[in-house]
């Protein structure tokens, strides 16, 4: 091995890895991250096997892999970190809060495979980015509390608790999202579209007289 081939591997995999520290301030999307470094990686594996000695490009892979394994974990942790965990009442308070903020507003909630309900949300106007919270599996449904706050906030006849429930029944939990853009106006709701998960499994949810006999009915 040169002192050229050293010094170019030396640099281009500091490079690689400044990119992966720079990334995660980046204000993008997790879908344009990805795709960048996944561009970078093919450019930067390219640059190696073209320009520096044979043995450059298994090294480069490998701190690639190692790189991307690390700051998956950070964003995990970073992720979890940001999601504050309530209980039943808090729940309902946060529903209130919401409820009488003036708006905009916007409120989704979403029952995932572990069985937890995940809501995301603008409970004040010290947080107009919103905030993620987290309510742990339990004794009570989940897919009946989803249900209940829909009925609450946009009335007994809302279509959307029929159609949540048709997913439901082919065994899909959609993520259900109300919004206004202020206190003098309604409320609307719609299941996003490119937002499903399973239904959790029975033994991830507790008994239910009402959606035992109606997930994954279909």
């Amino acid at each position: 091995m040169t002192a050229f081939d050293a010094g170019f591997l030396v640099a281009v995999n500091a490079f690689l890895l400044a990119n992966y520290v720079a990334v995660r301030m980046w204000p993008s999307g997790l879908r344009a991250t990805v795709a960048y470094l996944l561009l970078l990686n093919v450019a930067v594996l390219w640059l190696v096997h073209d320009v520096g000695s044979g043995w450059g490009l298994p090294v480069t892979a490998a701190v690639s892999l190692v790189a991307a394994v690390l700051a998956l974990r950070s964003s995990v942790r970073e992720m979890t970190a940001r999601i504050a965990v309530i209980d039943g009442p808090g729940f309902d308070r946060l529903i209130t809060a919401v409820a009488a903020a003036e708006g905009p507003q916007v409120l989704g909630l979403c029952v995932v495979p572990t069985g937890a309900l995940m809501v995301i949300a603008m409970p004040d106007a010290q947080h107009p980015e919103g905030r993620r919270f987290v309510l742990p599996p339990g004794a009570d449904c989940h897919f009946c509390r989803v249900e209940e706050k829909l009925r609450l906030l946009l009335g007994d006849g809302s279509v959307l608790v029929t159609e949540y429930r048709g997913h439901l029944r082919a065994g899909r939990s959609r993520h259900a999202l109300v919004r206004r853009a202020s206190a003098a106006e309604p409320w609307t709701g719609r299941l996003r579209d490119r937002v499903l998960y399973r239904a959790p499994a029975p033994g991830r949810r507790p008994p239910c007289a009402v959606h035992d006999a109606i997930v994954g009915a279909g």
